[in-house]
């Protein structure tokens, strides 16, 4: 706002000086306008030679005295002029420099941000086009990893089920061994119950009561060795 002012002023005070300029030159024309007048209008009465000689006297004359006038008012002006970039000068020798840095830093920053922009500008630039250049084989990369990808999934997937498998098969067998381990427990033991029992019966049948219980005795004995046996083997 403070440069502007001054610019301002400066202004009116050459508009002030124009003015006082122009009545003086206009004032001066006027004058010589006057003096060729009066040549041109002497009296022919004593002759047309001596008119004419009494008139370039004049004119002469009338010439000097308005070239004295001219020569004043427009010094008068020139002083006028000088004084006035006397006082545009010193009003304007701290702002104007100071306008003219603020100026050019102005100037200097946006270069330095259009040269930044453009430069982002080109770097963008060459990235996608470098992009575009190898499309195909970004394309062609994807598509690879995605294929690889799948035969991964694929392995996996392959690999996951075989482990449930054999885990399934390694249970199954497992239950199958103790179902079959239960049922010759089993067995076993009913055929040693039937056989105690016919043994019972025929030594019944075929003996005393002595005997019987002698032999039942020997009998259930050698029943609890092997089966006390069977049982010690199965624990190791």
């Amino acid at each position: 706002m403070r440069t502007l002012r001054m610019w301002l002023l400066a202004a009116m005070l050459c508009a002030g000086a124009a003015g006082l300029s122009v009545p003086a030159i206009a004032s001066a024309q006027d004058h010589g306008a006057h003096g060729a007048e009066g040549a041109h209008g002497a009296p022919t009465e004593h002759g047309e030679d001596h008119g004419d000689a009494h008139g370039a006297g004049h004119d002469a004359h009338g010439g000097e005295h308005h070239a004295e006038i001219n020569t004043f008012e427009l010094g008068g002006s020139v002083v006028n002029f000088a004084l006035l970039l006397l006082v545009l000068f010193l009003l304007m020798r701290k702002s104007l420099p100071e306008f003219l840095r603020n100026r050019r830093a102005s100037v200097v920053e946006g270069m330095e941000e259009a040269k930044r922009v453009k430069e982002e500008a080109e770097t963008k630039y060459k990235e996608y086009s470098a992009r575009i250049d190898n499309l195909d084989a970004e394309l062609d990369r994807l598509r690879e990893e995605m294929r690889r990808a799948g035969m991964d999934e694929r392995d996996r997937i392959v690999a996951d089920a075989s482990k449930r498998a054999e885990k399934m098969r390694d249970e199954a067998r497992f239950l199958i061994e103790q179902q079959m381990k239960q049922l010759r427990e089993d067995l076993t033991r009913e055929a040693i119950e039937a056989a105690v029992a016919a043994a019972e019966s025929m030594l019944v049948q075929s003996t005393n009561a002595q005997d019987q219980e002698r032999l039942a005795k020997d009998y259930l004995g050698t029943i609890r060795t092997s089966l006390a046996e069977k049982v010690q083997e199965k624990r190791l």
